[in-house]
């Protein structure tokens, strides 16, 4: 893109949370409860957000090229750990 000299504004985007469900690693047990699959540690981070808030991003960069045009945008709004992502009564979300 440069050596054409067009104008790029670069977004890179962190897990979905809806990827949870969407690849079963949310599972109902017995007595109602849910338990988190993930295969990482307890106090490891997940970096994610809500895929639905892709467009909001990119509208805003439309909206305003000089401030978004050559920029790298990493897009995440929220770092939490599994053991932060228990409730109250200790199920996981």
């Amino acid at each position: 893109m440069e050596e054409n000299k067009l104008p790029v504004t670069q977004l890179y985007t962190s897990t979905y949370y809806s990827n949870v469900t969407k690849f079963y690693q949310l599972e109902k047990k017995d007595d109602g409860s849910f338990l988190l699959t993930t295969p990482i540690p307890d106090d490891c981070g997940l970096v994610s957000f809500a895929v639905e808030q892709t467009g909001l991003w990119v509208r805003a960069a439309f909206k305003d090229p000089a401030k978004w045009i050559g920029s790298l945008s990493l897009l995440h709004l929220v770092l939490i750990t599994r053991k932060q992502m228990q409730t109250a009564d200790g199920r996981l979300l």
